[in-house]
């Protein structure tokens, strides 16, 4: 076969040391290529067949792509704790990361009571039909948008347009019913301008599923380094496949935003409602209030309450109350707070 000179120039093509690490890097990224084009092809025939609903076969396709994604860690996604810290820029980054904390809200109390909003965590916010569920978590968005962080809010009641003219109305103290007034197009116009220019995203698309979502918030993501998301609100969203009863679809719901927001690194705070009855009117929520499913309480990493005792007389500002029901790791309690329901806007009393 050539003797011995063969013998010996058996392994001339071969790295030599110091290029094992890029070799094997090579080896890696061809393997997920190839892998992509298995999954591909699969994707290809199952949506040809049709044998699956389109949702079913965008959850299965997601899934797929994903399981690639896993095998890109050489542990299966497993870190020890070296390789966290290392990740975090080394052990000084790591340990200011701790101290900073998550995304800070804009509310200062409620900031320090909670930390800020975390990346991976799930947030809920609920109370009664017009409790201001949604003015808030919107100008919780803003606040955080004005501060220069990238967010993103997908509302399944709203259209843009309405989500945008409630920021105009808080960013300009215009009344909301005098928006559309000839003499508020002066202000409205120049709070215009200042809200235009804040990073924030909106996506009203009414049949938004948690696949759907996820994908547009990774891109976004990429793209744009958004850190937050709203999701306005949780009963609205539809699920994807079949269940038994309406708390296990519930279940899914949350449980997916839970695993989307880990997966993304990023935070999501979704609206929820209280249950409807007698028995909420007029005294402060509890967890067992959350409509529909107890997962909503077991999946997030914070669940709070917007509460008031209902006016009947006009006031400029209404008292009211945000209870921290649960937080992950960190202290419950409750704030005061003042909603100027004219403006849609709360301040910390």
């Amino acid at each position: 076969v050539g003797g011995l000179s063969a013998l010996v120039s058996l392994d001339d093509g071969m790295p030599h040391n110091p290029n094992v690490g890029g070799y094997f890097s090579i080896l890696r990224d061809k393997r997920l290529y190839r892998d992509l084009i298995t999954a591909s092809r699969r994707i290809e025939e199952m949506a040809v067949a049709g044998a699956q609903s389109p949702q079913d076969a965008l959850t299965a396709a997601l899934a797929s792509i994903g399981a690639i994604g896993g095998t890109a860690n050489g542990s299966g996604g497993f870190s020890v704790a070296s390789e966290i810290i290392r990740a975090a820029g080394g052990l000084q980054k790591y340990l200011d990361g701790l101290e900073v904390g998550g995304v800070q809200t804009g509310f200062p109390r409620f900031d320090a009571l909670t930390g800020g909003i975390g990346p991976g965590e799930l947030w809920i916010v609920a109370a009664e039909t017009g409790g201001g569920k949604t003015t808030f978590v919107s100008q919780i968005m803003q606040q955080v948008a004005a501060s220069g962080v990238p967010v993103a809010i997908a509302s399944l009641e709203m259209t843009n347009r309405e989500v945008l003219d409630g920021m105009i109305c808080r960013n300009g103290g215009i009344n909301t019913r005098h928006i559309r007034i000839a003499r508020a197009r002066f202000v409205a116009a120049a709070s215009a301008r200042e809200v235009a220019a804040l990073p924030i995203h909106f996506c009203d698309m009414a049949a938004l599923t948690i696949p759907r979502l996820m994908a547009s918030l990774r891109k976004l993501k990429a793209e744009h380094g958004v850190a937050l998301a709203m999701v306005d609100y949780l009963q609205l969203m539809p699920t994807v496949g079949r269940f038994g009863t309406r708390a296990e679809a519930v279940a899914s719901l949350t449980r997916g935003l839970k695993l989307g927001a880990m997966e993304l690194g990023i935070g999501i705070v979704a609206i929820s409602q209280l249950s409807r009855g007698e028995k909420n009117i007029r005294r402060r929520p509890v967890l067992s209030d959350l409509k529909e499913s107890s997962s909503i309480e077991q999946d997030a990493n914070f669940v709070g309450f917007l509460h008031g005792d209902w006016q009947e007389e006009e006031m400029e500002w209404y008292p009211w109350e945000l209870i921290a029901a649960k937080r992950r790791g960190g202290p419950v309690g409750s704030i005061g707070m003042e909603w100027q329901k004219a403006t849609g806007t709360f301040r910390e009393r």
